[in-house]
């Protein structure tokens, strides 16, 4: 008898302290977050990029987020995206670590330079696009047939080169992505992400990786 009193006031006590348990804070509803990461796959345009993005938290499993971010492709040239997406968390938002997938759309803008390059890596890089061409017509064709550099440069093949690759152009970009948000703190998250940005143009559909980690801080 003593055995079965004993064993219902702990569970009376065990009831009570979790009852009076509040739940986790949850992150507040707005924030801004500062994006760094590495980017590849857009016409050699390798680089580390930063950005910066607003996401709103519209329910339990919802997000809202606006984002831009520019890129440093090195010698080839620079770019730069803006978006607006779709989070869906798979988890509650105040839970602590959220894994969330991401949809949206926006615009790409790149700016080729070839300029950038020295004499020998744009003589190699027009002899490789070339030799592509040719190895097409020209069955049998092998691209290490690559001539020496000419002493005096490139000549007139330099100025129809630079003027066929130097560009700039903006298009329509898709993406989808997935990551999770952890907080480390009542305001301050980490978002680790992974992201394929497909830019359409007229011709081509090219696909760019974006691998970023957003530190935010929510107000």
């Amino acid at each position: 008898m003593r055995t079965k009193r004993a064993l219902a006031a702990g569970l009376l006590v065990v009831t009570s302290a979790a009852a009076g348990q509040e739940p986790p804070p949850a992150m507040p509803k707005t924030a801004l977050a500062v994006q760094v990461g590495y980017s590849t796959g857009a016409r050699d345009l390798d680089g580390g990029l930063i950005g910066l993005t607003l996401t709103h938290d519209l329910g339990s499993r919802l997000a809202l987020e606006a984002q831009g971010a520019l890129q440093d492709g090195g010698e080839m040239g620079d770019a730069a995206t803006a978006s607006a997406s779709l989070l869906f968390y798979l988890r509650p938002r105040t839970e602590e670590a959220v894994p969330y997938l991401v949809a949206g759309g926006g615009i790409y803008h790149a700016s080729l330079d070839m300029g950038r390059m020295d004499r020998g890596d744009r003589w190699e890089d027009m002899w490789s696009r070339m030799s592509g061409r040719l190895g097409n017509w020209m069955p049998g064709w092998n691209p290490g047939q690559r001539p020496p550099i000419p002493a005096g440069g490139m000549g007139p093949f330099e100025d129809w080169f630079e003027d066929r690759f130097d560009t700039s152009y903006t298009d329509p970009a898709f993406s989808v992505g997935a990551g999770i948000r952890i907080h480390v703190g009542k305001k301050i998250f980490l978002r680790p992400e992974a992201r394929a940005l497909f830019v359409v143009s007229d011709d081509e559909t090219r696909t760019v990786g974006m691998f970023t980690i957003n530190a935010g801080y929510g107000f």
